[in-house]
């Protein structure tokens, strides 16, 4: 073990000893001893399959290592590793590997012997010039449910070992209301021009080639459309590591509100890349935001500029242009090593005039530029897909098979779909048929027209009727008529069980979603724009947003023990999309029974069952009433 200069040496030699001494030991754990030099006795336990050594010192591990044969998994993160030992690829039985959090230099050429793995983690070594997107998140995932393959891992860095480059390349997004002047902005920094604009439709993407430092960089500017129908389509394209530029005027006064309602759209969607806050119009209507408060609360805003393009206002733009360029600075992932050999189909995809091609023509591309593996195919178009530079879901079947390589172009067709004045007119109702008046035919060839709407489908933009499949009609919630249908007393509150959803901030969208989700259980009839009546095993339910009181109202009617099930699975849907918007997470109520205008906070409830109170008391106006707890309106 070498000299002992840690007190925690001793126990660990004891611990391994022990093991020892028991024969066949599977196991070991000597996760943070803080040990400086790998236990040599371990390699005496050559029955181990896991071993657990995070959280210690070690610069370097033994080669004879490799006596570990039976090794299954293999936790060394948070040590001070700077190479591994060629023998490390003996290792062949290992499945799990955690690496992450050292200071790994190169890995050996045996690494890639090690067929056997199915979770790799090599996070936090920045000298192996490893992306997030290749790598993938802390849990080693590159979408919800999907992980990184260690063999794509393995693949990209012997790729770059052989060759590599800087990408170069970085997102500059847009975000703000309609008319703030986004467009305007991004006319002054790039062109130098001020014209009047009219609202952005969809997505417009302009390229600024900068120079930071001693690097030529392309930045793609996004500049998003600000109507609230259009907010549904930035989940397509809102990615992090990007710079975002979160746009506010002082119309109306709205102007704190709209900083955290696109604040939290960065950080849900974003990752809390670094943000710079424009007040914008200034000249025209000055307004101030708490600049302290809001770094508090959100600090990954890199800067706030007071700007206004007006031809004669050249001092805030200047300040925004310095603030770009120090805040693209600080990420690294804009020098990210990118292969040589990647480089050149990236390029030829590019400068493609074609907006999309298939996944077959991707493929002869590749082979005519040397890349002639599926997998290594399927990995770029992964890795393509994470910088937004062309859009693929292989991991779809029904979207697998094109590749948008214009972004602009899918977020145009979607937008001129939902706008359609044929939609509007039919409250949202879709046939496939429709799209040939609603798309351009020589953009919008009908080879395409199906991609589009399982791509809506996907983000839940949309729906497919189950009762007639083979007509292929779709809704658009979003587009649904406003008003309510008669319900007249349907669903008294006294006989119904009580639940509420109270929003800070209500996203737009939420229960278009909902309906979209649940639209299995909903009768043409009994939808419209802002609410939904649900049935299911006998028992009815009315789902209703309210966006001026923040609020979404549930109230499910039936049988006890059926319409709590009922219940259950309404705040399972809205979970899953609570979920996916988890900083516009909302409070949860629960009304009385027997007083159901009377609510209670779902946690304040959970604290009386832990506490095993049987009653509650709640002063309701002159009156204190003390209720049951199993009669509040649980969904237990």
């Amino acid at each position: 073990m070498g000299k002992p200069n840690n007190p925690n040496e001793k126990f660990a030699e004891k611990h391994i000893q022990n093991a020892f001494r028991k024969g066949n030991a599977k196991q070991l754990g000597l996760t943070g001893y803080g040990l400086t030099h790998f236990p040599n006795s371990i390699l005496q336990l050559t029955s181990l399959e896991k071993l657990f050594l995070g959280g210690n010192e070690f610069k370097e591990l033994p080669k004879k290592i490799s006596k570990l044969k039976k090794l299954r998994e293999l936790y060394l993160f948070n040590n001070n590793l700077k190479k591994l030992p060629d023998s490390f690829g003996e290792l062949n039985q290992l499945r799990q590997l955690h690496l992450g959090e050292n200071k790994l230099q190169e890995l050996p050429d045996s690494f890639r012997n090690l067929k056997s793995l199915t979770l790799l983690k090599l996070h936090g070594n920045e000298n192996l010039g490893m992306p997030p997107e290749i790598l993938g998140d802390e849990w080693g995932r590159y979408e919800e449910g999907k992980y990184v393959k260690p063999s794509d891992i393995i693949d990209y860095y012997f790729r770059l070992k052989a060759g590599s480059r800087p990408l170069n390349e970085a997102k500059l997004i847009l975000l703000g209301r309609g008319e703030v002047g986004k467009t305007s902005l991004v006319n002054r920094l790039v062109h130098n021009k001020f014209n009047p604009t009219t609202m952005t439709q969809g997505i417009s993407i302009t390229q600024w080639p900068i120079v930071i430092g001693i690097d030529n960089i392309r930045l793609n500017i996004w500049d998003f459309g600000g109507q609230e129908i259009q907010h549904s389509t930035h989940q397509f394209f809102l990615t992090e590591r990007s710079l975002y530029l979160v746009v506010l005027n002082g119309r109306a006064g709205a102007h704190d509100e709209d900083a955290e309602y696109w604040l939290k759209f960065v950080k849900t969607f974003g990752g809390s890349s670094p943000t710079i806050v424009v007040l914008n119009k200034s000249e025209i209507q000055p307004f101030e935001v708490n600049r302290r408060a809001l770094i508090e609360k959100y600090p990954f805003i890199h800067s706030f500029v007071v700007t206004d393009c007006l031809p004669d206002q050249n001092e805030g733009i200047s300040l925004l242009r310095e603030n770009i360029k120090a805040a693209l600075n600080g990420m690294d992932h804009i020098r990210a090593k990118f292969p040589v050999d990647w480089f050149r189909i990236k390029e030829r995809l590019a400068n493609l005039e074609s907006p999309f091609i298939s996944f077959g023509e991707y493929r002869k591309i590749c082979n005519e530029l040397g890349e002639k593996t599926l997998k290594a195919q399927e990995a770029l178009a992964r890795f393509l897909n994470a910088l937004g530079i062309a859009l693929n879901y292989r991991d779809d079947p029904k979207l697998r098979d094109e590749s948008v390589l214009n972004p602009h172009w899918i977020t145009q067709g979607v937008y001129k779909i939902i706008t359609s004045k044929t939609l509007v007119d039919k409250h949202g109702e879709l046939q496939l048929s429709d799209l040939n008046e609603i798309l351009d035919p020589q953009n919008y060839p009908k080879r395409m027209h199906g991609f589009i709407l399982e791509l809506m489908r996907k983000f839940e933009l949309c729906f497919l009727y189950h009762d007639d499949p083979a007509e292929q009609r779709y809704l658009v919630p979003e587009l649904l008529g406003k008003e309510q249908p008669e319900l007249k007393d349907q669903f008294p509150p006294t006989e119904c069980l009580n639940f509420r959803y109270d929003y800070k901030l209500m996203p737009e969208g939420i229960l278009p979603r909902f309906i979209t989700r649940t639209h299995t259980m909903s009768d043409k009839n009994e939808r419209w724009r802002t609410g939904v009546v649900l049935r299911w095993e006998g028992c009815r339910a009315i789902v209703k947003a309210d966006k001026q009181d923040r609020q979404v109202v549930i109230r499910v009617l039936g049988k006890p023990e059926k319409r709590r099930r009922l219940m259950a699975v309404i705040r399972e849907n809205f979970d899953q999309i609570h979920s996916e918007m988890k900083e516009f997470r909302p409070t949860e109520w629960l009304g009385l029974e027997g007083h159901p205008e009377e609510w209670l906070d779902r946690q304040e409830l959970e604290v009386f069952e832990k506490q095993k109170e049987t009653q509650i008391r709640k002063r309701v106006g002159e009156k204190v009433l003390s209720v049951d707890v199993t009669k509040v309106g649980t969904i237990r």
